[in-house]
């Protein structure tokens, strides 16, 4: 269904909207640890709801053993957000938050199957100032350690 929506769009895109870099798009990240898992959605959108920060935004599911969302603002919690069109780079802040339970490595699987080849993806996180670039298919293993927060940097070529 989502697949479907997004090629309506990126049609509709290419007729109507020439200011727009890419079509829309978006991108899953899959977090586990053990077998707690969650997944969160980003990308951009051009039909986003400026009253919701600009973005299309589906309000996080706070349950389990491993919880994630992305932060906007206090209390402004998502698991699927999208950006407006908007100037490059585009950055999410996401919170992961786990029970005492969990002792197992975080692990990020990425899924870019509608990402387009003008966008750039790059994950920042507190062990690693350096920004990494994010290819599909690829993972990243990290310590879980008590509220972890990173970063996804879009950067969109014209």
């Amino acid at each position: 269904m989502m697949t479907k929506c997004l090629l309506t769009l990126g049609v509709l895109w290419a007729l109507c909207s020439p200011c727009w870099a890419v079509p829309p798009w978006e991108a899953i990240v899959q977090l586990q640890s053990g077998v707690a898992t969650n997944e969160l959605i980003f990308g951009q959108w051009p039909m986003a709801d400026p009253s919701l920060e600009n973005s299309a935004a589906v309000p996080a599911l706070l349950k389990g053993a491993l919880q994630s969302c992305f932060m906007r603002k206090e209390h402004s919690l998502w698991r699927d957000i999208r950006a407006l069109a908007v100037s490059s780079p585009v950055e999410w802040t996401v919170n992961i938050e786990h029970e005492k339970s969990l002792n197992q490595p975080l692990i990020l699987r990425w899924k870019l199957d509608h990402v387009p080849g003008q966008v750039t993806l790059k994950l920042v996180t507190p062990q690693t100032s350096v920004p990494i670039i994010v290819a599909a298919g690829t993972s990243q293993r990290f310590e879980l350690k008590k509220n972890m927060t990173f970063k996804i940097i879009a950067e969109i070529k014209e």
